[in-house]
């Protein structure tokens, strides 16, 4: 899967860390330097017929089925692990995976 970054936040581009005096887990800038972050984990998926199966990296992430830049179906994926999609799916979508500001995407043939 390919993944794209919300462009709202750092520059991917290697910065110096400002002083350590934010605790929050979140991405953070204090005086317009961002902190360093390790690398995001891709999701896989696997694709059986219309099962989609995942790795653990994928809990609480959303699914998204596009076609057209319209979401045609949409789930929150949990830890079960797999995913379901609906049969009345048939053709070639573009299949997303959200998670926090950064989504994964590809394309899938149902």
């Amino acid at each position: 899967m390919r993944s794209r970054r919300d462009s709202s936040q750092c520059a991917t581009g290697a910065r110096a860390p400002a002083p350590a005096t934010n605790t929050n887990e979140e991405p953070a800038l204090l005086s317009g330097r961002c902190l360093p972050k390790t690398p995001v984990l891709v999701p896989t998926v696997y694709q059986d017929g219309n099962l989609l199966s995942y790795d653990a990296s994928c809990a609480d992430c959303v699914l998204q089925i596009v076609e057209d830049d319209v979401v045609v179906y949409s789930e929150i994926l949990s830890d079960t692990q797999q995913t379901t999609l609906p049969t009345f799916l048939s053709g070639i979508y573009e299949v997303q995976i959200i998670q926090g500001n950064y989504y994964y995407y590809g394309d899938i043939t149902l």
